[in-house]
């Protein structure tokens, strides 16, 4: 099949991608479980199909680059980037989302994606340099590289990469970001468990208790060592625990991470955390009823 066939089904999937998650969200009970099939069936031939593009663009874009890096001239461990990437999540996610995940404007058209010439090739070590969160800064916001030859020349400068990109302001606003959505991660599978429990799923419950600990594990990082001791002691014996102590530990997580959170989160980002965290409760509760009725 040709590269234009792949990248026109490429641009067919992710339309049919982006009607089926609009459906998938307004669903509730048994034909929410049959959306949600049908999303990780798409998505798997997305990548699919994103596989085998990479496979039959990769042989053309060495031939151009003369079979090097275009940063450091290596000749091994050669691998094809994209200047722009792409996430199915995205296609439906609000425009403020959109500006703190994607690299330059609005989320790039499949064609744009994938046109030669938004690719080029990079060693190992420049692509992951590339893909790290100074690289994918520079990808962000208002002076985000567009050109393959902006890209080459801020990896080839060693200083770019001792020291943020773009205003120290807006690359705090976005490490403090996804600090706060792994917060909420955690406290929602949290929240689903003891939820499920309460409504006597013991199998989700168990389902939701593993869940809430590898949450847990990402979240070493951002919270303290008093939380994450307290959560794990509490993990061990979680089993054994009436639905009236699950929520009392709950409670105190709950206190003890807004207080944390207090004191690193600019009061708009901390009500704002409280904000989707209401919302995330009240989706949760409405979830867990539909599917336990």
């Amino acid at each position: 099949m040709p590269v234009s066939h792949l990248i026109k089904r490429l641009e067919r999937i992710e339309t049919e991608y982006a009607q089926k998650d609009i459906t998938y969200k307004k669903c509730r009970g048994e034909k929410r479980k049959i959306a949600f099939q049908e999303l990780i069936k798409l998505e798997k031939i997305w990548r699919a199909v994103k596989r085998e593009l990479h496979r039959r663009l990769k042989p053309l874009i060495l031939e151009r680059d003369g079979y090097r890096c275009r940063v450091c001239e290596a000749t091994e461990d050669l691998e094809l980037a994209r200047l722009f990437e792409d996430s199915l999540a995205l296609l439906n996610s609000p425009k403020e989302e959109q500006a703190l995940f994607k690299y330059s404007g609005p989320y790039r058209t499949v064609w744009e994606r994938y046109s030669p010439d938004n690719m080029f090739i990079l060693c190992k070590k420049c692509h992951r340099r590339f893909d790290s969160f100074i690289g994918r800064a520079w990808r962000m916001g208002e002076n985000a590289v567009t050109t393959v030859e902006e890209a080459v020349k801020v990896l080839g400068d060693e200083k770019v990469f001792r020291h943020p990109p773009i205003l120290e302001k807006n690359a705090e606003k976005y490490r403090r970001h996804l600090q706060s959505r792994r917060i909420l991660t955690f406290l929602k599978v949290l929240r689903k468990s003891i939820t499920y429990r309460r409504h006597g799923d013991i199998r989700k419950f168990r389902f939701f208790i593993g869940l809430t600990r590898r949450e847990l594990n990402h979240c070493s990082k951002e919270l303290p060592c008093s939380i994450m001791s307290e959560m794990y002691n509490f993990l061990k014996n979680a089993e054994y625990m009436n639905v009236v102590e699950l929520e009392r530990v709950e409670k105190g997580v709950r206190a003890a991470i807004f207080t944390h959170l207090k004191g690193i989160l600019p009061i708009d980002e901390f009500n704002e955390f409280l904000k989707r965290l209401a919302e995330q409760d009240m989706l949760i509760e409405k979830n867990v009823q539909t599917d336990s009725g």
